[in-house]
């Protein structure tokens, strides 16, 4: 009898926990999305992948990612090249597909990339595929290139992430920074041949007006490092990969980013909720399973 009480028990706590919570103070402290944080997902994921204007400036709408060829900036040339647009939705996802294809080198890069409809989150990859003749070098690729606009009248932008493994009385420990003018340059996270060497590939910027972005890399090739740089109340955040040079008929991927938009009460009180870091640990998992089923089936297999 003890034995089914408590499976009752435990069954009635499972299924309150489950329950969809309103948006209130103790949503602000929780892993559950508020419709504040919904809109600005969706508004901002319209906005890069459109052009359209957002009047929330306090996330920058350019392309969130920038690479350079033959001295150009790639604001610069994308422009004049020819794109193409796809668009699906499946189960619970927006799917985005934007091809640029340059007609003179054959150079194409291909921008994949989906928003959650039932969480605050943008994740994506993007391909360089050479179709031409001749070799094509590809320099400063940043697959996240974010600004975030703060106010004169706030704090700081502060920085949260986790020390990496190297054997360490710090490992694995949480780090804060202010992120201040000349000083914020100074700071780096990764830059290691190992991804979690250094610094966990994970981490949080806590803006100055209660608002924040959680971001995810994934590195294909291990390496990774982001970089910080404040000026005037905006900040520049760019996840850096290698500069490699791309032969006729290769194709060469950059690093993969998941985006976790936020507000309010999300930084948490110790341990790894220091960091804030349960809906990105959410949605990291959630990509994971999806990913794995995908790959075992054949109809799923081209996305990403």
């Amino acid at each position: 009898m003890k034995i089914l009480t408590l499976f009752f028990t435990l069954s009635v706590l499972a299924a309150l926990a489950a329950a969809p919570v309103p948006d209130s103070r103790h949503t602000a402290e929780s892993s559950l999305p508020t419709r504040q944080e919904m809109r600005l997902a969706e508004h901002w994921f319209e906005a890069i992948t459109t052009g359209k204007t957002h009047r929330d400036s306090w996330l920058g709408t350019k392309l969130p990612f920038s690479f350079r060829i033959g001295g150009r900036e790639s604001s610069e040339i994308l422009p004049t090249w020819k794109l193409t647009r796809s668009r699906s939705t499946q189960g619970k996802t927006d799917h985005h597909k934007l091809t640029w294809q340059d007609e003179k080198s054959g150079l194409r890069v291909i921008w994949q990339l989906r928003r959650f409809l039932d969480y605050p989150s943008v994740e994506w990859s993007f391909w360089f595929e050479n179709t031409g003749s001749q070799p094509v070098k590809i320099e400063d690729v940043q697959s996240l290139a974010l600004r975030l606009s703060g106010s004169d009248r706030g704090g700081p932008f502060v920085l949260h992430g986790l020390n990496g493994g190297r054997k360490g009385t710090d490992d694995m420990m949480p780090l804060r920074k202010e992120l201040r003018g000349l000083e914020a340059e100074s700071i780096v996270l990764g830059g290691d041949p190992f991804p979690s060497n250094l610094h966990l590939p994970f981490f949080n910027i806590e803006g100055t007006s209660g608002r924040g972005v959680l971001v995810g890399v994934g590195a294909p090739h291990g390496w990774w490092e982001a970089r910080f740089r404040e000026r005037d109340s905006q900040l520049d955040v760019a996840v850096k990969d290698q500069s490699f040079t791309i032969a006729p008929g290769q194709k060469a991927r950059g690093q993969r980013i998941l985006l976790v938009l936020w507000e309010g009460r999300r930084l948490g009180s110790g341990g790894g909720q220091s960091v804030g870091l349960t809906p990105l640990r959410r949605m990291a998992r959630r990509c994971a399973c999806r990913d794995s089923h995908a790959s075992s089936s054949k109809e799923r297999s081209t996305t990403f």
